[in-house]
């Protein structure tokens, strides 16, 4: 399973409006172009709030950390610019 493409706010408000309108789930996929599921998670959480859906707030991305320190990069990067067919095993 990959990772769910995040909305946007505008897209979670747009499905919040037009759910509280009266509109179905398919319906507001058709109209907002986002997939039937992520609508039906969106209208469930607007539902359980009581109307008003609370947005997600900003999250950082975390990823892998360096192995390498930018010292080492520039370090290499300079003697891959002074020499550029120097192989792997000879920038050790």
């Amino acid at each position: 399973m990959g990772l769910r493409k995040e909305l946007t706010k505008d897209q979670i408000s747009g499905i919040s409006t037009l759910s509280q309108v009266g509109k179905g789930n398919k319906e507001i996929a058709a109209i907002t172009g986002v997939t039937l599921c992520s609508v039906q998670r969106w209208t469930k959480k607007c539902r359980d709030a009581g109307g008003s859906v609370p947005l997600p707030s900003e999250k950082k991305r975390t990823r892998r950390p360096r192995v390498t320190s930018t010292r080492t990069l520039k370090i290499l990067k300079c003697q891959v610019d002074n020499e550029p067919r120097i192989s792997a095993k000879e920038l050790k």
